[in-house]
């Protein structure tokens, strides 16, 4: 990524992105974050006001698209015994319209446990911070399958030019991780729903990645999903399927031409050698094995009609 566009970013995000502390309190560091570098600016705006909750949306960019049931339903309780403890971090998209940016579990277990008014603190980012920020929360927390996060880092990487290792430093992975994590997307979307759903881990999935024959894919997957077998059985299938389809190939590129094989039986006739022909009818090479100097004179004497190869 050029320096202009990390000083994009601002002073705020780069700090915050750059040398983000990753703990349970997400929200908590990305606020605190988020208010300490926008002081100068916004000093009006450190402080969480209250707003209607029918005034607060989801953030469009969010990467988590699913979410526990009954994990909510605990949250909600707990929000109607305690009141929401850390504020939202929202933006406001329209006079009085906010879009949550991170914060949108507690967003959705609050309208469950019936509040009608939200805490937040509302700061203004680009939309490449706000994926950012987004990104970070959710994979910090361990909230995104693996399909969502594979989409999120794809997303980030085309809607903001950063590389894989760029994106690797901003949510402390390797970029092989990232690499990896993005190769899922490549999966037909069937295989992608197994994951999703939780039938299959990412680490089937990877192993489908490996496979050669399409039809193995399937294959394999079905076997995945009625067998449960482990990643490390899936590997060594899916090692014997590609192994498979090697010889397969080898034995279909040796295989030979009905008239070829007649023409070399009757070379083997003729000449009292091994032939074989490498090619087709048209175009190819003829290999004439011999066993001896004397056995080479005697096939350079059928062809030369008595000419002698070697002279004295």
């Amino acid at each position: 990524m050029s320096s202009e566009k990390k000083r994009g970013l601002g002073r705020g995000m780069g700090s915050l992105l750059d040398g983000f502390d990753y703990d349970a309190q997400v929200d908590s560091v990305i606020n605190k974050t988020i208010s300490t570098n926008l002081a100068d600016k916004n000093p009006e705006r450190l402080e969480a006001i209250y707003v209607p909750i029918q005034n607060v949306r989801p953030n469009p960019h969010q990467p988590r698209k699913t979410f526990d049931e009954s994990s909510l339903n605990g949250l909600a309780t707990s929000i109607k015994n305690q009141g929401i403890l850390q504020p939202l971090t929202v933006e406001e998209y329209a006079p009085g319209q906010y879009s949550i940016i991170a914060g949108e579990r507690r967003y959705r277990a609050a309208k469950i446990a019936g509040l009608d008014k939200l805490p937040v603190i509302v700061v203004s980012l680009s939309e490449i911070q706000r994926i950012e920020i987004a990104l970070i929360e959710n994979i910090q927390r361990e909230d995104l399958n693996s399909i969502e996060e594979a989409a999120a880092y794809d997303y980030l990487i085309q809607r903001s030019g950063y590389s894989q290792e760029e994106v690797a430093k901003k949510v402390g992975k390797s970029r092989s991780a990232i690499a990896n994590s993005i190769r899922l997307l490549s999966l037909p979307d069937s295989i992608k729903d197994d994951v999703i759903s939780g039938a299959m881990s990412a680490g089937h999935a990877r192993v489908l990645l490996s496979l050669v024959n399409p039809s193995d894919v399937i294959l394999l997957r079905n076997k995945i999903l009625q067998e449960g077998i482990s990643v490390r059985e899936a590997e060594a299938l899916a090692a014997a399927y590609n192994k498979g389809q090697k010889l397969a190939a080898s034995k279909k590129s040796t295989t030979k031409d009905s008239d070829i094989i007649s023409i070399e039986e009757k070379f083997v006739s003729a000449v009292g050698s091994r032939c074989e022909i490498k090619g087709t009818l048209r175009r190819g090479k003829l290999q004439i094995k011999y066993k001896s100097q004397a056995d080479l004179e005697r096939i350079y004497s059928l062809l030369s009609k008595g000419q002698e190869l070697f002279e004295d």
